[in-house]
Parts: structure tokens; C-alpha cells; sequence
């Protein structure tokens, strides 16, 4: 397992946050 900078695992977060929301976003709008 690597163990990766703070500021890369934010980044890594809100990446997955950011498209977790546009998948939500999509399928929602989607009837």
C-alpha cells in the first residue's frame, strides 16, 4: 500500500467526492 501526501489524498478525495456527484447529478436528471 503507498502512502501518499495529505495534500494528494485530498486531492484523491474530492476527485472521487467531485465525480461521485456528477454520477449522482447524471443519474438523477436521467428519467
Amino acid at each position: 500500500m503507498e502512502v501518499l501526501l495529505p495534500m494528494e489524498s485530498a486531492r484523491q478525495a474530492a476527485t472521487r467526492s467531485l465525480s461521485l456527484a456528477t454520477r449522482l447529478q447524471a443519474s438523477s436528471s436521467v428519467p
